[in-house]
Protein backbone atom coordinates (compact mmCIF):
# COMPACT_ATOMS: atom_id res chain seq x y z
CA UNK A 1 0.00 0.00 0.00
CA UNK A 2 1.33 3.60 -0.53
CA UNK A 3 1.41 6.44 2.41
CA UNK A 4 -0.77 9.64 1.52
CA UNK A 5 -0.82 12.83 3.34
CA UNK A 6 -4.83 14.25 3.42
CA UNK A 7 -5.44 18.04 4.41
CA UNK A 8 -8.68 17.79 6.31
CA UNK A 9 -10.22 21.31 5.76
CA UNK A 10 -13.64 23.23 5.60
CA UNK A 11 -15.84 23.05 2.60
CA UNK A 12 -15.85 25.57 0.46
CA UNK A 13 -19.11 27.26 1.50
CA UNK A 14 -17.97 27.85 4.51
CA UNK A 15 -17.18 31.24 5.82
CA UNK A 16 -14.08 30.49 7.61
CA UNK A 17 -11.81 28.70 5.24
CA UNK A 18 -8.93 26.83 7.22
CA UNK A 19 -7.35 23.44 7.37
CA UNK A 20 -7.56 21.77 10.92
CA UNK A 21 -4.97 19.45 10.30
CA UNK A 22 -3.38 16.66 8.08
CA UNK A 23 -3.78 12.72 8.39
CA UNK A 24 -1.15 10.61 7.24
CA UNK A 25 -2.71 7.15 5.82
CA UNK A 26 -1.58 3.90 3.53
CA UNK A 27 -4.18 3.55 0.71
CA UNK A 28 -4.40 1.69 -2.31
CA UNK A 29 -4.80 5.28 -4.33
CA UNK A 30 -5.84 9.11 -3.47
CA UNK A 31 -9.83 7.80 -3.40
CA UNK A 32 -9.56 5.11 -0.64
CA UNK A 33 -6.81 8.10 0.96
CA UNK A 34 -9.11 10.75 1.46
CA UNK A 35 -12.11 8.52 2.87
CA UNK A 36 -9.69 6.77 5.00
CA UNK A 37 -8.34 9.91 6.21
CA UNK A 38 -11.67 11.78 6.96
CA UNK A 39 -13.02 8.51 8.99
CA UNK A 40 -9.84 8.83 11.01
CA UNK A 41 -10.38 12.71 11.89
CA UNK A 42 -14.20 11.37 12.91
CA UNK A 43 -12.58 9.10 15.05
CA UNK A 44 -10.15 11.61 16.45
CA UNK A 45 -12.64 13.93 16.94
CA UNK A 46 -14.28 11.90 19.86
CA UNK A 47 -11.02 11.76 21.73
CA UNK A 48 -9.76 15.46 21.02
CA UNK A 49 -10.65 17.96 23.26
CA UNK A 50 -8.80 20.48 21.55
CA UNK A 51 -9.96 19.75 17.74
CA UNK A 52 -13.68 19.70 19.16
CA UNK A 53 -13.04 23.05 20.99
CA UNK A 54 -11.63 24.17 17.56
CA UNK A 55 -14.74 22.74 15.67
CA UNK A 56 -17.45 24.34 18.02
CA UNK A 57 -15.53 27.70 18.32
CA UNK A 58 -15.51 28.57 14.87
CA UNK A 59 -19.45 26.98 14.75
CA UNK A 60 -18.37 24.18 12.70
CA UNK A 61 -20.01 20.88 12.28
CA UNK A 62 -18.58 17.22 10.63
CA UNK A 63 -20.69 18.43 7.42
CA UNK A 64 -18.65 21.22 6.83
CA UNK A 65 -15.29 19.59 6.79
CA UNK A 66 -13.69 17.52 3.98
CA UNK A 67 -10.70 15.78 2.93
CA UNK A 68 -10.43 17.22 -0.74
CA UNK A 69 -6.48 17.20 -0.90
CA UNK A 70 -4.16 13.94 -1.02
CA UNK A 71 -0.58 14.13 -2.04
CA UNK A 72 1.39 10.33 -2.08
CA UNK A 73 4.26 10.02 0.31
Amino acid sequence: MKKYLVEIKTKSWVKIPMTLCYVEVEAEDEYFARHKAFTQFEQELKYKPSARKLMSDNGLTISDIAASDAVQL
